[in-house]
């Protein structure tokens, strides 16, 4: 049977429901989080000593980040190519790549 004469079955309402609660409990996170980001950066960021300290930090946490995403994107093919699923591997290099570099502030 080839894949593309597979046709998936609708959604119920139900199933719509819960889909759309789920996108506004997203929503509702995302606004939250950005709202005690705000609250954070408005305070004093204390004396020279603790931000050195915490710019020791981001350095760490990011370093940290980048080899997690990295091994993470490495895995992530291995385990496409198990299953047989063909990746697009530029589109995929990019967006780990940039996942890894990518820095909020």
């Amino acid at each position: 049977m080839s894949e593309a004469k597979i046709v998936l079955p609708p959604f119920a309402a139900a199933e719509l429901t819960l889909l759309w609660m789920v996108l506004a409990c997203s929503q509702v996170a995302l606004v939250y989080g950005w709202i005690l980001r705000q609250k954070v950066l408005q305070r004093d960021p204390g004396p020279e000593a603790m931000v050195a300290v915490a710019r020791a930090i981001q350095e760490g946490a990011q370093a940290y980040l980048s080899r997690a995403l990295a091994a993470g994107g490495e895995a992530l093919l291995h385990a496409t190519e198990r299953v047989g699923i063909q990746v697009n591997l530029p589109l995929v290099f990019v967006g780990f790549s940039w996942a890894a570099r990518c820095r909020f502030s």
